[in-house]
């Protein structure tokens, strides 16, 4: 598959991946973050996919990792009261909500 081709299948996914991210997040922005996060694995490792094999789900799958990634190293920096969070790290930046309450951000010090 050529660079060209590589990229406008990638294109083409844009909503069926940003749905995905939303099913995963259920922020808008959240989910935007995600696709972008997606979008730059992707093509930063375009030389690990195969040739001729699903890249949809190649591609999926990287969405799918980063948002468990994401949240597992994210949890790391919440209190116990873990349950009662939805926690994202995209990008570096970490942020904690409370469900279906404000933005709140860890505390580096733990």
């Amino acid at each position: 598959m050529t660079t060209y081709e590589f990229n406008n299948n990638l294109i083409g996914m844009k909503t069926n991946l940003q749905r995905f991210a939303m099913s995963l997040t259920y922020d808008r922005d959240t989910a935007l973050d995600l696709v972008q996060d997606t979008y730059l694995k992707a093509l930063t490792f375009k030389d690990k996919f195969v040739d001729y094999t699903n890249l949809k789900a190649w591609v999926f799958t990287i969405m799918k990792n980063t948002f468990i990634n994401n949240y597992r190293r994210c949890l790391l920096y919440t209190s116990d009261a873990a349950d009662d969070l939805l926690c994202v790290d995209l990008g570096g930046r970490r942020i904690i909500k409370k469900k279906k309450t404000s933005y709140e951000r860890p505390n580096k010090n733990h």
